[in-house]
């Protein structure tokens, strides 16, 4: 059966049917490399040519995801037999590899999958991405697949996880790729800041790494020599035990984009600076404050209870400091307490502020409620010189009816009406900076006592919310 594409017109007419293999082969491999790999498996099941030329674009992109020990080991088998039954076709195909933990029913059948796992690594040449689960468990079994692993050339993003030690280190520092993105993380981030680690991993990507996720894998910088710096990364996350932000700052004083999750140093070192911070998310993290000006600050806080007042004064003076552009809170204690310290710390230099509320996803709250919270927010934060304002409260759907939403426009009027300043205003039913919330135009009129609410269109929402999130230090409006 020849594979059939549907033409798709805007008329009332029957779409024309395109008979695919009739197309020019350039067309067809362009049309190809724009599907998803699943899409170009189902193509290649139509007929031999479709397979011929659907087998590249399939086979770019593998993912063996965890399942039952049966389906997991079944899975990883049947993929190795496919590419070792004609591997010097089918593997050089292979750009991304991922492999979620496989964990077999019985123990031969795992290290089967493991062993099979390994001819396929040493097979494929051309990959560019590899994530492993089970990185440490197959290196430490078949050394003959950290040797084919160590000797691949072309890869530009590798992720170890979920278990990172003693095989995979080896691994990376006789690795002869130079990644530019790397990821190493532990089951659990509270390894001993003080443990020992006898390798040096990184050493050899101090001229090609751009981006590092360490969770629960700071000893390793840590250890290493301390002339050792990546100047050429800019996207670092960490998470974990460490003994000094300042060694991470040191290493790597170019970032841009640092995230902090479960961060907690164990000396009482002075506080830490990067000179190019430009985002910066920070979230249950007990370190030294950080003084670095930041554009872009995400920051939780709780302090609702005095003895969480220690843990989370760190960031109070990080957020000082900061003196972001654009403020993003996640408010997880009561109103009035968290909202004292944060009005108290954000400077006059804010224009953009993202207030997550900590109210309850099952709690009912009424519309007069929410109005009531809003007004407090808005006159919270009345002397800042905002421009903008969204307010998010993560409710579930049955909470947040339409009824209720029918009502923001009446609801966000008074509070609206706190900030001179503001020109857009917006309210969040869910904590998801992916979608961009309904955002209304705040038009202050001297006559009237409440301004007036102009609605924007999704596309207009998305631009401006695209903008507020890249606003600069010299843009006195949304347009700068």
């Amino acid at each position: 059966m020849e594979p059939i594409l549907l033409s798709l017109h805007k008329t009332n007419s029957r779409p024309m049917p395109i008979r695919l293999l009739t197309l020019n082969y350039d067309v067809l491999t362009l049309i190809l490399a724009a599907a998803s790999p699943r899409d170009a498996l189902r193509f290649s099941f139509t007929c031999r040519a479709a397979y011929k030329l659907g087998t590249p674009r399939f086979l770019s992109e593998v993912t063996l995801r965890r399942s039952t020990p049966d389906k997991t080991t079944k899975q990883a088998a049947q993929f190795c037999a496919f590419i070792l039954a004609d591997t010097s076709t089918r593997a050089k195909h292979l750009r991304a590899l991922i492999v979620e933990n496989i964990v077999g029913s019985t123990l031969e059948a795992e290290r089967a999958c493991l062993r099979s796992l390994a001819r396929v690594l040493r097979c494929a040449v051309n990959l560019s991405q590899i994530s492993l689960d089970c990185a440490e468990h197959l290196f430490e079994v078949f050394p003959d697949a950290a040797e084919a692993m160590a000797r691949l050339r072309r890869l530009d993003e590798v992720r170890f996880t979920l278990v990172f030690d003693t095989k995979s280190a080896q691994t990376l520092e006789r690795m002869s790729s130079r990644p530019r993105r790397l990821k190493l993380a532990n089951v659990a981030y509270d390894l001993p800041p003080s443990s020992v680690f006898p390798f040096k991993p990184l050493h050899n990507f101090t001229r090609s790494l751009q981006n590092l996720d360490l969770l629960g894998c700071a000893t390793i910088i840590e250890t290493l020599e301390q002339p050792a710096i990546w100047p050429l990364v800019r996207t670092l996350r960490l998470a974990g035990k460490a003994r000094s932000l300042a060694i991470f700052a040191r290493a790597f004083p170019n970032v841009h984009r640092l995230r902090l999750d479960m961060v907690h140093t164990s000396d009482a070192a002075p506080t830490t600076e990067w000179t190019q911070l430009d985002r910066v998310f920070v979230d249950n993290v007990t370190t030294a404050p950080i003084t670095s000006k930041i554009r872009h600050l995400t920051i939780c806080l709780s302090v609702g209870r005095t003895d969480q007042l220690l843990l989370t004064y760190p960031r109070i003076l990080t957020l000082r400091s900061a003196a972001p552009i654009v403020l993003s809170c996640k408010l997880a204690g009561p109103f009035a307490h968290d909202m004292q310290w944060v009005a108290l710390a954000v400077g006059p230099q804010t224009r953009y502020l993202r207030v997550h509320s900590g109210w309850s996803t099952t709690m009912s709250v009424a519309p007069e409620e929410i109005e009531r919270q809003l007004i407090c927010y808005a006159h919270a934060f009345s002397h800042l010189p905002l421009i903008a304002m969204s307010l998010c409260h993560d409710l579930q759907e049955e909470v947040a009816p339409d009824t209720l939403r029918s009502r923001v426009p009446q609801l966000v009027k008074a509070a609206a009406a706190q900030s001179p300043s503001l020109q857009y205003i917006s309210v969040e039913y869910k904590d998801d900076t992916a979608t961009p919330p309904d955002w209304f135009e705040v038009i202050h009129w001297p006559t009237e006592d409440l301004p007036c609410l102009q609605a924007l269109s999704a596309s207009d929402s998305a631009l401006l919310s695209k903008r507020l999130s890249n606003m600069s230090r010299e843009s006195d409006s949304c347009t700068g």
